[in-house]
């Protein structure tokens, strides 16, 4: 077992939201995709913090996010987001200017109050499935 994943009879076990992935060439494609995604947006801003550094600009992100109660996977959409828009992941809350509600289940047991008196993006969200959050979208 790995963390939050184990591995048993050829599938990836995700142990907080139950899914059990079958590794197949699917799997191995779409994880080399995601790899390259990844390794772009690094790129983008190991490129961005070198080119400050050789000008000597010494910038300030523009904004420091935390999130409770779980640090998303690279492979989530928050990641490559908060890389590209300059925004920087923290992981001590007390140096977060914003905190985000991040729980990878559909349904949230306990929604949060905000620790260290910071607003909490996602805060009273309870229901992550994607029908709701289309509807919540459309409405």
């Amino acid at each position: 077992m790995l963390g939050n994943y184990s591995y048993r009879n050829g599938r990836l076990h995700v142990h907080n939201t139950g899914a059990s992935i079958k590794l197949d060439n699917g799997f191995v494609r779409e994880a080399a995709a995601i790899a390259s995604f990844t390794m772009e947006v690094s790129a983008i801003s190991v490129t961005r913090a070198a080119r400050a550094h050789i000008t000597q600009e010494r910038k300030s992100p523009a904004l420091r996010i935390g999130f409770v109660p779980d640090m998303p996977d690279i492979w989530y959409a928050i990641w490559p987001v908060c890389h590209l828009a300059g925004i920087e992941i923290v992981r001590n809350l007390s140096r977060a200017d914003i905190l985000f509600f991040f729980e990878d289940k559909e349904f949230a047991a306990n929604p949060l109050s905000a620790p260290h008196g910071k607003y909490i993006l996602n805060a009273r969200c309870t229901d992550s499935r994607k029908s709701r959050v289309a509807a919540v979208f459309e409405t």
